[in-house]
């Protein structure tokens, strides 16, 4: 059986500000557990299309999103876009988008859920989110278990991940 090949990014290099200005903002107000991030200026309903991803392919970093197993995207804007166990975001690689997890308002935070993209990641650190369901500690899906997974939006990649790890026979890890 042959493996299934991912998509060609097809951009080098492409600024991250190609995005209608008015949509979104970067702030750094104070009002974030995060410090700077990545707003919403409009509305958006659950389902809509927020930013496309953008940037530069590069190797992983912890400003970089996980597209594929083992392809990494460095965007000026993406930077910005903060985790959170609750999030008002996906980030759908493949695609190459985000959409509204949500319906969002002026003023709402773009959050997503960081091992939805990141196996393993550069920078793990405790979340501070404060949903009911925190993971408590980010460090990508790898150190997840699959009910904790199962949750959320997850890319592909991540998928592929999960069931070569267990082919592999290494347990995901089994909190709930």
């Amino acid at each position: 059986m042959t493996a299934l090949q991912p998509p060609p990014i097809g951009l080098e290099r492409v600024p991250s500000n190609e995005i209608q200005p008015d949509c979104l903002a970067i702030v750094n107000d104070g009002c974030s557990i995060h410090g700077t991030s990545l707003v919403a200026k409009t509305p958006f309903r659950r389902g809509e299309f927020v930013l496309p991803l953008i940037g530069k392919p590069t190797a992983r970093s912890y400003r970089t999103i996980q597209i594929d197993i083992g392809r990494h995207l460095d965007g000026a804007l993406m930077a910005f876009m903060n985790h959170s166990c609750a999030p008002t975001s996906i980030v759908q690689a493949r695609a190459l988008g985000v959409r509204a997890a949500v319906d969002l308002k002026p003023g709402d935070e773009i959050t997503f859920f960081y091992p939805s993209t990141e196996w393993d990641m550069v920078r793990p650190f405790e979340c501070l989110c404060g949903a009911r369901e925190c993971i408590g500690f980010v460090a990508g899906a790898q150190y997840l278990s699959t009910d904790i997974l199962r949750r959320y939006f997850i890319n592909f990649h991540i998928h592929e991940l999960t069931a070569e790890a267990f082919l592999q026979g290494q347990a995901l890890n089994e909190q709930v």
